[in-house]
């Protein structure tokens, strides 16, 4: 083994590793303004959360917890709505490996403007088994047009 193989299979080592390395999409959504959100998250982090089999009991983290997590969320980041009602809640596995499978919630939320609740605008929560959000990252295209 040359000096080189040596010094680079002592980073491995010492390097912390995810078993599959990169980032799982989770979704994505877009404004007529062309901001789009995405979301996605490390498999090291999904790694980090509770296991759930469906067969064998509730999820890890409860329906009405991870509304209220992701609600809590969508205040913070979009203060000028009065509130947010959930609209749509989806398990999604998202990763399965050694017999372990990881799940998250997906919540759709109608805000709630003045007196009157809007829907389909695109407010959106990904909320993993261990209560916390994935951020999403957002970026600008250009706005969409009539044909």
């Amino acid at each position: 083994m040359n000096i080189t193989s040596a010094l680079l299979a002592l980073l491995l080592l010492q390097a912390p590793q995810s078993s599959i390395p990169g980032d799982r999409e989770l979704g994505s959504s877009a404004d007529p303004d062309g901001t789009t959100r995405t979301y996605s998250v490390s498999y090291e982090r999904l790694e980090r959360t509770p296991s759930w089999n469906p067969e064998a009991g509730p999820p890890a983290l409860a329906m009405d917890r991870a509304v209220q997590v992701g609600r809590q969320w969508l205040i913070k980041q979009n203060p000028k709505f009065e509130g947010f009602r959930p609209a749509m809640l989806q398990l999604m596995r998202v990763s399965q490996g050694g017999g372990l499978q990881k799940w998250i919630w997906t919540i759709h939320f109608d805000a709630k403007l003045g007196d009157r609740w809007l829907d389909g605008l695109g407010f959106e929560a990904y909320v993993l088994m261990d209560g916390t959000v994935v951020e999403p990252r957002i970026s600008k295209q250009a706005p969409f047009s009539a044909r």
